[in-house]
């Protein structure tokens, strides 16, 4: 919705690349995780990494981006003057606030699934055991929320860059 706006002068991305990029980025983490899994294993061993700290840094990240994402949209959805006033109503706010809230809602389950994980600590194994499945699908989650979160930003500064005509307003 916010790239085919008629107020929108330029076209960084096509709309449907801005609609779903971030599912295929988490679906293409998840995939290339499941299918190196044993690989993937074996280098966190060799370099001595500790694979588990990569479930506190995830958590960490995504609850403070989503507190952050929170207050945001809190002002947005609030302020009643100036810029915010002139776009309210129009389609690509309408489908800016869509894109907040799905990254809200993802970030908060994000970081809830993350807590176990913390937890229980699972390293990856081979590619078929439920381990590496589980691993593997939060990683997904955790690439969408935060390409989603990338998302938000990147139309934000489209959204400052355009000029709401009248009759997007609803001042016809």
């Amino acid at each position: 919705m916010m790239a085919n706006s008629a107020w929108l002068k330029y076209k960084p991305i096509p709309l449907l690349w801005e609609r779903h990029y971030p599912l295929l980025f988490g679906f293409g983490i998840s995939v290339l995780t499941l299918c190196f899994a044993p690989e993937l294993g074996a280098f966190f061993t060799q370099k001595k990494w500790v694979f588990a700290n990569i479930y506190t840094s995830i958590f960490t990240l995504e609850s403070t981006l989503t507190a952050f994402l929170l207050t945001f949209y809190g002002v947005i959805v609030t302020a009643p003057t100036g810029f915010l006033r002139r776009i309210q109503g129009t389609p690509s706010f309408k489908a800016y606030l869509n894109y907040v809230r799905v990254a809200l809602v993802s970030g908060f389950w994000a970081a809830v699934i993350s807590v176990p994980f913390m937890i229980v600590a699972p390293e990856l194994s081979q590619s078929g055991d439920g381990s590496t499945i589980a691993i593997s699908l939060w990683l997904g989650l955790s690439v969408f929320v935060l390409a989603a979160f990338f998302r938000i930003l990147s139309a934000f500064f489209l959204l400052l860059d355009g000029e709401v005509p009248d009759a997007q307003r609803g001042e016809e």
